[in-house]
């Protein structure tokens, strides 16, 4: 078994700020609400209101029963902040993809 925390994937997070290529990896990040596929990816058809859209820069996951979206957003008083939701015992896919994106938005949202 491989079990990793929503703690551990932020303190990764955080932790690779300070790299030199900490911002090759950032701009490789889906883009909330960015219709681009190339930019938005998974994201994409996601968050596509102000203020989440193009403030959350994320990667998703998914595996039986597991839900994840772990990244960045960034608020209009130029914070960012670092976050990992993990969501296990997934019934309704389309339902844990909801509660991740409300849960981003109010990190946007100061």
């Amino acid at each position: 078994m491989n079990l990793v925390t929503a703690n551990t994937l932020s303190q990764f997070l955080v932790s690779i700020q300070n790299e030199s290529w900490f911002p090759s990896f950032e701009n490789s990040l889906p883009v909330s609400g960015n219709p681009e596929r190339m930019i938005g990816g998974t994201l994409r058809k996601r968050m596509k209101a102000e203020p989440a859209k193009g403030n959350v820069k994320a990667k998703t996951g998914t595996i039986t029963s597991v839900s994840a979206l772990s990244g960045y957003a960034d608020n209009s008083n130029g914070e960012k902040y670092v976050f990992s939701i993990l969501i296990n015992n997934v019934k309704d896919e389309e339902k844990v993809t909801i509660i991740q994106d409300e849960i981003a938005t109010l990190l946007v949202n100061p």
